[in-house]
């Protein structure tokens, strides 16, 4: 169950860091980009496929793969990709987040973790765009890496160098 996990966790990465912009200066270096294009549209592809067969996330998912996913949205990616199927940690309260809202027990599955954390009046901001600092942040503290992107500055600089470091940017 744990490498279900692991490679769940490389194809979210996969997913979530893909969209890379190069600019050619060239016509050869615009072959060799468009080459590179097509092997990661491949290998995206494969990432998508296994993402669905592992179930977190569902075909209806894959379609929608290029649009902007909102916080709530991604904390329930995130506990797919660990494979979490039990939220029976304690409530957490927040303003913005209601008790029957879907997304509910994943955003307080993630705050429960201290994946995500709320702000000083509790709330959430569960239809806010994430950013790709908050996606990262929340990849570092899922995997525990935290003290070590810390070794290497404080808050989002510190992972920004990690996820470098990592080749994840």
């Amino acid at each position: 169950m744990r490498t279900k996990r692991l490679i769940c966790l490389v194809l979210g990465l996969m997913l979530v860091f893909s969209g890379i912009t190069v600019v050619a200066a060239d016509e050869t270096e615009m072959e060799a980009v468009q080459a590179e294009a097509v092997q990661a549209t491949s290998h995206r592809d494969e990432a998508v496929s296994l993402l669905i067969q592992f179930e977190v996330i569902g075909s209806e998912d894959a379609q929608n793969l290029d649009e902007k996913i909102t916080k709530a949205q991604f904390a329930k990616l995130l506990t797919g990709v660990i494979n979490l199927r039990s939220f029976a940690g304690h409530h957490v309260e927040m303003k913005d987040v209601e008790a029957d809202n879907a997304y509910a027990p994943y955003i307080e599955a993630m705050v429960d973790m201290r994946v995500f954390t709320v702000d000083v009046n509790r709330r959430f901001y569960p239809i806010t765009n994430i950013s790709e600092s908050e996606a990262l942040m929340a990849f570092v503290k899922l995997l525990g890496y935290t003290v070590i992107a810390n070794n290497y500055g404080s808050g989002t600089s510190g992972v920004q160098k990690l996820a470098s470091r990592l080749g994840w940017l």
